[in-house]
């Protein structure tokens, strides 16, 4: 029996971290020192990646015309559920990774594998179940969304993907933080077995980034720290928070994402970080994955800010997480376009 517990005191975030955070960089980050390449795989996982990337772009294209329409997406999904595409883009993505990790001859790939098999597919695939077990009736357009965010996160992690379609990600197009409400808050999340309600809170309305590729850079942070929320809260709800910082002239967004945790989890956070809990964003331990998650959104972060030293940016102020009464709370920043 999930615990019943009050929501955080989110007048409090503000707080968090510094309204002054310097930046290093010119240009906007796109994640380009974490970017791979197909032959930085090996020869299996190349198969694999362009089979689950195939899969998913033909369901994209059919569900774009048609994924407000609770019928005709419902229908689609029907029948990819039932061709021999679904149980196949499960077992693909079960194995993908393991021939790269196995090999010694091909370049260190495990935040790229990580993200590639986690991001948004994590939530999409326990949807996509519940569906095909018809205890998700109405689909409504949150599949569409895992599958464009993921094709995305794929393209950014692998740019010889899909050339094409990587050249467009790469042009510049404004972002709003709208486009992160719309999704976030339409339905709830599966990123675990159980559902999970996200409960949004944004107080900026302005452009976010300027591209699709620095879209999917920065979803990369948010879905490692949502899919890990989500895993964790104790009562089946994440709250995410989108702050402008400062508040009157903003130079940055403040992400804040928090979810309720058990007694049993608290001491264990507790015990494992007596000084400061965001030692737990530098990476390696886990309560059950393997603890890249976080170290990718920090370093993500700082990257944004053109910082390379994990102490440098800890210290800053420009991520951090924190034991908040009954929630584990993190967050990080994000610069804005005119910053």
């Amino acid at each position: 029996m999930p615990l019943s517990l009050e929501a955080p005191a989110q007048e409090e975030w503000r707080a968090l971290g510094p309204s002054h955070l310097p930046s290093q960089r010119v240009t906007r980050y796109q994640g380009e020192n974490e970017r791979r390449f197909l032959r930085d795989f090996a020869s299996e996982d190349r198969r694999l990646l362009s089979a689950i990337y195939q899969t998913l772009i033909s369901l994209y294209s059919e569900l774009k015309p048609f994924y407000h329409d609770q019928g005709r997406s419902g229908e689609i999904l029907q029948r990819f559920i039932a061709s021999e595409k679904y149980p196949g883009l499960s077992n693909q993505m079960r194995y993908f990774g393991h021939a790269t990790q196995a090999s010694s001859s091909v370049p260190d790939c495990a935040r790229a594998i990580h993200d590639l098999r986690g991001g948004a597919f994590q939530a999409l695939s326990l949807r996509l179940e519940l569906f095909s077990s018809s205890l998700e009736t109405s689909p409504g357009a949150q599949i569409f969304f895992l599958v464009r965010d993921h094709l995305k996160i794929m393209r950014n992690c692998v740019a010889d993907l899909d050339a094409e379609r990587f050249a467009k990600d790469s042009a510049r197009k404004a972002h709003a933080a709208s486009l992160l409400v719309e999704k976030w808050s339409m339905a709830e999340f599966n990123a675990v077995a159980r559902p999970v309600k996200v409960s949004v809170n944004c107080l900026y309305e302005g452009t976010l980034c300027e591209s699709c590729l620095e879209f999917s850079t920065l979803d990369r942070v948010l879905y490692n720290l949502m899919n890990n929320a989500a895993e964790h809260t104790s009562d089946g709800k994440v709250y995410l928070s989108l702050l402008p910082i400062p508040e009157d002239k903003p130079e940055h967004v403040r992400f804040v994402i928090a979810n309720a945790i058990s007694p049993l989890h608290r001491n264990v956070l507790a015990t494992a970080f007596p000084g400061d809990l965001t030692d737990l964003l530098r990476g390696g331990f886990t309560t059950g994955g393997h603890g890249l998650g976080t170290r990718i959104s920090a370093d993500f972060c700082a990257h944004a800010y053109g910082v390379e030293d994990f102490e440098e940016a800890r210290n800053t102020g420009y991520f951090g997480a924190k034991l908040d009464r009954n929630f584990f709370v993190t967050w990080f920043h994000w610069p804005l376009e005119n910053h």
